[in-house]
Formats: C-alpha cells, structure tokens, sequence
C-alpha cells in the first residue's frame, strides 16, 4: 500500500469490503443537560457528554460524540438555530455547524474563522446573524464574513464572557468582568451600569423592562425600568434565590431556572407560577440544569429530558397548566459520571472506577454497580485492581501531598468490606495509592501477591500473599511507595516511584536517582522486545524535565518535548498493546503512538482524534480484544480498536499559509453516483500549483481530478462515483504543497 505520510490515524477502520466498523467507541454520561434547543419536531440537547436528537414522533434518541460524528468535543457549551432552521454548537474545541447525518462544519483557528477553540456563547441573531462569545473576542458572523471584537471602547479586553443576549436588528448585550454593556452594529459600546456581582442569564418582558439573574450565593434578579431595583424569594414570588439562567419564551414570558423546577412571571407582570419540586412530586427528585421555554418548552435534566406545555387560560390570564410527559433517559452508555479514574480487566469483565465500581460484560452491559454507604465507594475512587480469585481491590482517592485521606477495601462475592491498617499491618495508615496484582507460579488462579502503597505515620509497601500481609524491614532500603511495577522476566521488579526507580532482585533494592534521566517517576511498562519504559513528572521547581525514558537492559534513553514527538512532559500512562505498540498517555498534550521503540511515532489530541481534551489519567489495554481503553480527563471513556488499524485523512488545523484556500463539502453529500466539489483559490499573483485528488478509507488513491496549474478564482469539479463502492471517502485539495481535506459518503 502506498505510504501517504500527510495520513493521520481517522476514527474509522474497515471490516470487510462493504461493511465498516467504527476505530473509535466513545462511553460518555450523556444525562448532564447544559442547553437545549428545538427544530421542527427535535429536541437538541447539549450535555457533558455529547449531542442529543431527541425525536418527539417516533420517540428516538441519536446520541452525537466524538467517537461517531465529526462533533468536534464532547462537552458542549451552547446551542443555537439560526434563521434557516440550522443548528449551530459551541464547544471548547471548537464552533459546529449540523450539516445533516452525522456531518458537522467546524469553525475555529484552522479557518481562519475564530480566534480561539473554546466558544463558550453562540446566540442568533434574527435577520442579522450570530454572535459568538470565546475566551479571547466576541465574534458576529453574518453569514459571509467575520467581525472580531477584542476590547471595548475603554480598553478592556472582551475575555471570558459571561453571557451574550443579541437584540433583534441592534446588536448584542453581553456580560464581562462584572459590567454589562451593549454593542451594535455600528461598533459602538453603551454601559448599562449594572450593579450585580454577575449575570446568569438576561430576557426581556412584553413590557421592555430588562431583567438579570444574578450570579452569587445570595442570588436573584435585577429589574431595570428607570433604575435597577434588586429582587430575591424575600421581596418577590421568587420560588428560590439559587437563579442558574433566565430565558424569554415567544410571548416574552419569563422563566427563571432553579435547581429543581422554575419559576414563570407573564410578559405583563400580572401572573407568576412556581413549578418546582416542593409543589410537584415530580420534580422533587431531579436536578434541573437548562431550560428551553416556547410555546411548547423543555426542561433539561440530569436524569434526562422532560416536556412541557404552557396553555393558556380561557379569560385572557395565564394559569399554571403546565404538564409533565414522562422523563426520557438520555443516557446510552454504561457510565454514570464522566469522572473515571480506573479501568482493569478480568475474563472478559469490565471494571470501571468512578464514584463506585461498575462491572461490564463483553456487551458493554452494566452487569453490577457496587456502591455503599462508606466514603470509599461513594467518593472518586483512587487505585483498584481484581486479583485472580475476583475480588476486587479498591481505595478512595488519597493523596499524602494534599493531607487527603482515603479509605481502602476488598469487594468479595458482592460484599464490601473496609479494612483498616492496624487490622493488617498493626498500625493504622492514612490511604493507599496504589494497588497493583501480580500472579505468581504457573497457575493465575492459585498463587499471586497482592501489592499496595499506603502513606500516614508510617508509609511502605506492603503484599498479601495468601491470607497474610508482609512489609519490607526498616533497612531493606525500599522506597516509601511506589506508583506501579513491572517485573523483567529475569527475576528483577522494577519499581516507578515519586524519589525515583527502584529494582529489587528478590533481596536488595537499587536505586536509580542518578543514573537514570528522570525522578518523579509516575509510570513503568515492558515492551514486547523487553525494554522497560518509564513516565515522570516534571518539576521545573527542581529542575526535573520529567518525559519518558527507556532502558534496554543497558543504556538509558531519554524522550522529552525537546528532542521526540512527545506532546508533554508529563507522563501519566504507559501501555503496549498485543501488536507491540506503545501508547504513552500525558496530561496536556495527549497521546503518544510509537509502533516501536525506533519506528514511526504519531500524536493523538483533542484536534486530531476523538479525545474531548488532552489530558489522558490512564490508559488500558484489553488482551483479549487488544482494544486499547483511554480515560480522558472528566470526559469519560475512549476506546480504540487496534485491529486492523486502518489510516485515511483527517482533517487537519490549516496551516497560516493556507489562509485564504477555501475547500466546501461535496454536494449533494451523502450521494449515490455523482456530485459536485468547489474550491476557492487565493488572490495571489500568478498561477499555483493544484492537486484534487480522491482517496478510499485505507489510504489507497482512487482518482486524481485536477493535477494543474491554475490562477485564483472558484473551481467546481465533478466527480462520478459508478464504480465505487458504497462507503467513506476522502478527497484531498493540495495547494502549494500544502493540503486541505474532507470526508463525503457514497451510498447505494
């Protein structure tokens, strides 16, 4: 196969000549609502955890991620529908536009389009356009250009805005740094002279009175008419003070959003309702997150989605009618929270370290979720691991740093049983922070140790071999824990530790402090040609540059952002799948593919693969599927078929010299045998140097077509696709030695 090195690892790999399996599965807790909006008979839901369609007819739910769309996160921050009914997501990877199927445009950095990635606003505008807030500017869009605003009229910068409220045909009000100010079309600021600690939300009444939800502990809202007069549940009918937004329905009605329900005011002031869970049984249960109101509305919640209805009453007034359909379980994967800190396999079970421990079977089913009423489950769990009798070993996050303490127990034939230092060591510790399984002998199921970390008066280590506990003596000269160990093969346990590495021989431990290139040691593994691999930590307090190391049994070699393609210095995970990859997980750049210790190494982040950020807390490898499992920092579980690794084009950030060089999606996209490509070529003098060519899901070139010189302007290409099977495609527009790439899809 011809070896195309612009090629990055796509998120689908190929099964068969016609069928295709994803390369990317994403389990994410899809039930956190943080917006919602409504086309046509679909309910949108932006969650922490993805992009729900919810289907009002045939009661369907389609779940959008970054495992099975071109979404670019996860975590989704804002939605909007412009004036043609399109809906548009923010994310802080980037400003997404729904082009139908799975298919996503995306605006950000790489167009040209937007400053920054992480878009926190998008509101429209109606008969004018839409107004983007990011950390860096605030943003109109009118559909054809974009207008960046950095800094008001005073000089402030317009970072980290906290809420935009576009104007119908005048412009935007927005919130930053505590002041509130509108801007129009015109350019020109005014200053409301707000005086609240913050803004939640912000709407209008039938009247044109403005009103403001105030951020803070002692909340409310603030009403301008002549002045601005502050209200709370003490001086209004405010159903609590706790207001998390506040949003308008097409009559100007208002809707203040409270933990568990809402309260209504009509547009003329004349009427207020409470819908909240001390009045309706219903809502007494659920956490209520983000609130849609029309004429026929939705509460988001963080058990699902609820529908409303508002009617109104015979005599002109409102009445509070409002009924409740029953709640719709958003959620389709196994994870109750996004927050997993550990995963391990034993005989084809899943089991996940979240707040609690959830077991999955090879379907992916939740087979059982262990919790209890002790801290140590019902807490982010820390280090655990399933020894070879099936118990597993679980402890509360802890961290001797911080003076966090932390629980530690056994889960045995379902029962959970806390245990306690001195029980097992004759003094009493503080937390464990590691747990690790080793089996020993040639029967796994009859012999094994099980090694822990523990930390108080007294840190060490310690192992349970049977049914009794040892620790190593005072001058054994061990290190006072460790992170994770890996034996040789020659008899020698190699330990990662925070005071460096350590060896032990089965009788004498050897340190490695000034032999090896790093010190805060956070993880160790052995590849298939047994060379061991070691993370660390830096600290540029001490000078410690952290990165990767490998030893081969005789010299060391050091890997750092400075001299390898590794994307950061912290090294959290260390992993080699069945096929010999190594796969190093770091905080803050992502993740690190080496196909060997010499060979080709590629980066995997947030702008080039599924991830939802780049800070990677561990990484798994499932021998017997060889899928490689990634936590992703608060974003929930990433899971990476290595089967037939297949490579293609993704798309990649333009480069600055691609400014200008405009690719636009095939239409029509999907299509059966024909359809159409365009590009737009620079305004620059002379001609240029332009390829266009097609490439199918493995990389392997199936037509070349334009290979010429041209001058700028606007091309449209046909392309005939009767000979091709039905699938994913890419075609591929080289400009000047640069390249810019799409996805389309033929179907049958």
């Amino acid at each position: 196969m011809k070896k195309i090195h612009l090629f990055l690892i796509l998120v689908f790999t190929v099964s068969g000549l016609l069928a295709q399996k994803p390369q990317w599965v994403n389990y994410t807790f899809t039930n956190h609502v943080t917006c919602l909006q409504r086309t046509g008979t679909y309910w949108w839901a932006g969650t922490t955890g993805g992009l729900i369609r919810y289907d009002t007819v045939s009661r369907s739910i389609m779940l959008f991620n970054r495992g099975n769309s071109e979404l670019p996160a996860d975590y989704i921050n804002d939605l909007t529908v412009d004036d043609k009914g399109t809906l548009w997501v923010a994310t802080h990877n980037g400003l997404a536009r729904y082009e139908g199927g799975r298919q996503f445009s995306v605006f950000g950095p790489a167009t040209a389009s937007l400053y920054s990635d992480n878009v926190l606003f998008v509101r429209n505008e109606k008969r004018r356009g839409l107004w983007i807030a990011t950390d860096t500017a605030l943003t109109f869009y009118d559909g054809n250009a974009w207008t960046h605003f950095f800094a008001d009229d005073q000089g402030y910068k317009l970072e980290d805005i906290t809420y935009i409220f576009p104007v119908a045909g005048s412009g935007v009000i927005y919130a930053n740094n505590n002041q509130l100010k509108f801007l129009n079309h015109d350019s020109v600021f005014m200053n409301y002279d707000y005086p609240g600690p913050g803004v939640r939300g912000l709407a209008f009444d039938g009247m044109n009175n403005m009103y403001v939800a105030s951020n803070g502990y002692a909340g409310g809202f603030y009403e301008m008419t002549s002045q601005w007069d502050f209200y709370d549940k003490s001086n209004s009918p405010l159903a609590d003070n706790f207001v998390y937004d506040l949003q308008n329905d097409s009559k100007q009605n208002l809707y203040f959003l409270h933990g568990n329900g809402f309260t209504m005011k009509t547009a003329n002031g004349g009427y207020w309702s409470r819908e909240t869970g001390e009045l309706d049984s219903r809502l007494s249960n659920v956490v209520t997150t983000a609130i849609y109101p029309d004429t026929l509305g939705a509460l988001g919640l963080a058990g699902g989605l609820m529908p409303y209805s508002l009617q109104e009453s015979y005599n002109g007034g409102y009445s509070s009618h409002f009924t409740f359909s029953p709640v719709v379980n958003l959620n389709t994967s196994p994870l109750e929270t996004n927050e997993v800190r550990n995963i391990t396999f034993f005989k084809g079970q899943k089991y996940i370290g979240t707040r609690g421990v959830a077991v999955w079977n090879g379907d992916n089913h939740l087979v059982m979720k262990y919790d209890s009423g002790s801290t140590v489950l019902t807490n982010p769990i820390g280090p655990m691991e399933v020894d070879a009798f099936g118990r597993i070993w679980v402890a509360d996050f802890s961290s001797p740093e911080e003076s966090s303490p932390g629980g530690f127990g056994v889960i045995n034939h379902g029962k959970f049983t806390e245990i306690k230092g001195d029980s097992i060591l004759g003094f009493p510790f503080s937390g464990v922070t590691a747990i690790q399984w080793e089996t020993t002998g040639y029967s796994p199921d009859t012999s094994g140790r099980l090694w822990i970390s523990y930390w108080g008066n007294k840190s060490g280590i310690a192992w349970l071999e049977g049914n009794t506990w040892h620790t190593f003596p005072a001058d054994a000269g061990a290190p006072g824990s460790f992170e994770q160990f890996v034996n040789d093969g020659h008899g020698v346990k190699w330990f990662a530790t925070w005071s460096g590495i350590y060896s032990f021989d089965g009788q004498t431990f050897t340190r490695y402090w000034d032999i090896a290139p790093i010190h805060r040691v956070t993880c160790v593994a052995k590849d298939k040609q047994g060379n061991l691999w070691f993370g660390a930590k830096p600290d540029k307090h001490l000078g410690w540059k952290g990165g990767l190391a490998m030893y081969d049994g005789q010299n060391w070699r050091h890997y750092t952002t400075d001299n390898s393609k590794l994307p950061s210095n912290w090294v959290t995970s260390i992993a080699v799948d069945t096929n010999g990859v190594i796969w190093v997980g770091t905080w803050g750049g992502g993740v690190l593919r080496m196909s060997s210790p010499y060979g080709s190494s590629t980066v995997l982040n947030s702008h080039n693969s599924v991830f939802d950020n780049d800070h990677i807390v561990k990484i798994a490898v499932d021998t017997v599927k060889n899928d490689v499992w990634f936590l992703n920092d608060k974003a929930g579980i990433f899971v990476h078929n290595a089967k037939g690794i297949a490579t293609g084009i993704l798309q990649p950030k333009t480069r600055p010299d691609n400014a200008g060089v405009i690719l636009q999606q095939n239409y029509p996209n999907p299509f059966t045998t024909r359809t159409m490509i365009s590009y737009t070529l620079p305004k620059n003098p002379g001609s240029t140097p332009v390829t266009l060519q097609v490439f199918n899901l493995l990389g392997q070139q199936v037509e070349t077509l334009v290979r010429s010189e041209q001058s700028p302007g606007t091309y449209y290409v046909p392309f005939r696709a009767e000979n091709l099977r039905p699938g994913i495609y890419f075609y591929k527009l080289t400009v000047a030695g640069h390249f810019l790439a799409k996805k389309m899809f033929i179907t049958k």
